[in-house]
């Protein structure tokens, strides 16, 4: 009987040992969130038929840059990574079209953290100024008005697919051609956009 009674306490604790190590094996789950990408909008615009200079001005505003999930989810691109969204905050964004650095493709007007994944698209809402300024100096700068044409887009899409990768920078490269978006008229220039997508 002394026997049953040493052995009793020596087992029970035993097995509690062994039942508290399957718990612990069992709840060590991977909780390791995925490290965000960087997703980069960079405007890029191309003209033969106008004349660069430091004098020439086309603006555009850009009120809206979206990149499209592959399950359907959308991010919303702002101009500075920093930025937080706000109902009060405005995102629009002013570009001189005719920049040095527009030329180049070297614009920033929009970055985002993003879920590391697929997308699939890319909506864009773009608004024209109202004037075209040409001129090679001070002196002989002509403004010309610009209008939207009348099937002007809302949203400009675009379904193109890329993905972003943990901790790298996705590069969207928005080729504006502005020989061919803006049209002459009899009295101004007609702007009809076109657009092409190029990732890197």
């Amino acid at each position: 009987m002394k026997v049953v009674k040493r052995i009793y306490p020596i087992g029970a604790i035993f097995s509690l040992t062994i039942v508290l190590a399957f718990i612990n094996i069992s709840c060590q789950y991977d909780y390791r969130s995925p490290l965000p990408g960087m997703i980069e909008v960079r405007l890029r615009t191309i003209s033969q038929n106008i004349e660069i200079t430091k004098f020439t001005n086309f603006i555009i505003k850009v009120d809206k840059i979206q990149a499209i999930r592959s399950d359907g989810g959308i991010l919303k691109v702002f101009e500075d990574a920093k930025i937080i969204e706000s109902s009060n905050q405005i995102t629009t964004i002013v570009v001189n079209t005719l920049d040095s650095l527009a030329i180049k493709g070297n614009v920033i007007i929009g970055q985002v953290y993003a879920p590391p994944g697929d997308y699939i698209g890319c909506d864009f809402q773009i608004d024209p100024g109202g004037t075209l300024l040409l001129g090679s100096n001070a002196d002989e700068q002509q403004p010309v008005p610009v209008v939207k044409s009348a099937n002007y887009p809302a949203v400009f899409h675009q379904d193109i697919s890329f993905h972003v990768g943990e901790s790298q920078t996705t590069k969207i490269i928005l080729v504006l051609d502005l020989d061919k978006s803006l049209v002459k008229g009899a009295y101004a220039y007609i702007f009809t956009p076109q657009y092409e997508i190029m990732i890197q």
